[in-house]
């Protein structure tokens, strides 16, 4: 371990809305400090918290950290999200960098404001960035599709692009011993595909016994707690870095089906092959619709070994993305990053 080394994580403008990728950056502090680092994350206001997960991350206010006086290319290591790509060079110019990337089709997306005309332009600011900046000495990616992307498609050299997988926490996220007939889904996504869906099927004869539930603007808690009581999860997320609500929904036990946004296709393939999951093509409701038909009828006819099937698939899940999971692909990354601090060093 480089001695002394510090991570800061920059995460502003501070949001209260619920974003996945907000509570992950806080994960991804989390575990940095279990593995002895020094970790904060860089905030609008330090004493800000988005108020619907938990976590005790030290913090600090963006002005004064900019006031700090002991910072040094040598030890600290600034870690950004992909969405700072148009503010990198300018963010702390001349010490190293990390870029958490949660989705890689995030990668190339434009800030607000920027016409069309200059499009390209951006494109290219992007590729000079993770290729070509000498700031930039790792990435760190949440799922086996935006590693292959960024190493394959964006040109990265395989030795600077780390998995770090998102971890699911089994205190809140697990299979209860009963289940109600109820499909679970999230309308922040895709809104238009959810709403639309919902209607076509509660005017289905097969989902009589059944309800909805939409999850939106809820607490951490409260999510767990639906995820836990429904059957089914509808995923509309598309596109996805890794679809931790997917995840969290197969812990939960609940049969997913729906999209996986590609970022998601490991958890799909892992669902199907538990025969407790069902990936749809992006825009395919017909397919969710019979998806679902088929499953409820399935369960109908044999419940228990339905639920059996999707019991032993939250414990897949739960083992491959589990905290310690999550510390040990982590503690491998940063002996690559910590690595390329002496080069800072002058």
């Amino acid at each position: 371990m480089a001695f002394g080394a510090r991570y800061w994580l920059a995460l502003h403008p501070d949001r209260t809305k619920p974003i996945g990728g907000v509570k992950q950056m806080h994960r991804l502090a989390e575990g940095l400090s279990s593995l002895g680092r020094d970790v904060s994350l860089i905030q609008t206001d330090a004493s800000f918290h988005p108020g619907w997960f938990v976590s005790n991350v030290k913090t600090v206010d963006l002005n004064r950290w900019k006031t700090i006086k002991d910072l040094t290319p040598a030890r600290d290591i600034i870690i950004l999200p992909e969405t700072y790509i148009s503010s990198f060079s300018t963010y702390a110019p001349q010490f190293p960098k990390v870029i958490y990337n949660q989705n890689g089709h995030y990668t190339f997306l434009a800030p607000k404001g920027v016409p069309k005309s200059s499009i390209s332009g951006y494109f290219d600011q992007v590729l000079a960035c993770y290729l070509d900046n000498p700031e930039l000495i790792h990435v760190l990616c949440v799922s086996d599709y935006d590693s292959r992307f960024l190493v394959q498609s964006l040109g990265l050299s395989s030795s600077k692009v780390s998995i770090v997988p998102n971890s699911i926490e089994s205190c809140f996220y697990y299979t209860p011993s009963a289940k109600k007939p109820i499909v679970a889904y999230m309308p922040r996504k895709n809104e238009l595909d959810s709403s639309l869906l919902v209607k076509l099927i509660e005017k289905q004869p097969w989902f009589a016994h059944y309800e909805f539930a939409a999850i939106e603007n809820m607490h951490q808690h409260d999510v767990a707690h639906i995820l836990r009581e429904s059957m089914v999860f509808l995923s509309f997320g598309h596109p996805e870095g890794f679809g931790l609500p997917v995840a969290e929904a197969m812990a939960c036990g609940c049969y997913c089906i729906g999209y996986s946004g590609l970022g998601g296709r490991e958890l799909y393939s892992i669902g199907e092959r538990f025969e407790a999951g069902c990936s749809v093509e992006y825009g395919d409701w017909n397919g969710i619709t019979n998806a679902l038909r088929d499953f409820i009828i399935v369960e109908r006819i044999d419940s228990t070994a339905q639920a059996k099937r999707q019991s032993l698939l939250s414990e897949k899940i739960l083992a491959l993305y589990s905290p310690s999971s999550l510390r040990s692909a982590l503690g491998g990354a940063l002996a690559r990053i910590e690595s390329r601090l002496q080069t800072f060093a002058g």
